[in-house]
């Protein structure tokens, strides 16, 4: 029982993620010179950047009720991005990569791919 409620909080939560990411990459289209400085942000602060032009409500919190993570930033000509879940425990991972079976593990998605994503999706 756990398993399918924890599978559906990652399936949100992925589905989430990959709708912020999407708002992102359309301002960028719209904001062609749109160059972020290096800055972490809760999903939240980006609300008044995105919302409701390029996403109509921002999530901000995930399955797990923790907050979204974004991270902005310029290279070269053009702004890049990396959006996180702490996973179920709320905890930052040391390292990120691959896929995982594990709900307390994070979900990273990055420059529009996960970069660690829970593994059979």
């Amino acid at each position: 029982m756990f398993t399918a409620m924890d599978r559906s909080r990652q399936n949100r939560t992925m589905a989430d993620i990959r709708s912020i990411a999407t708002a992102i990459e359309a301002y960028e289209t719209d904001h062609p010179d749109w160059k972020p400085a290096r800055r972490g942000y809760f999903s939240g602060e980006l609300t008044s950047l995105l919302a409701p032009m390029y996403l109509k409500t921002m999530p901000v919190k995930d399955g797990w009720d923790h907050p979204y993570h974004v991270a902005l930033w310029t290279i070269g000509d053009g702004a890049s991005y990396r959006i996180w879940s702490l996973g179920k425990d709320g905890k930052r991972d040391a390292a990120w990569g691959g896929f995982t079976t594990n709900f307390n593990r994070d979900i990273v998605y990055e420059q529009g791919t996960f970069t660690q994503v829970p593994e059979g999706t």
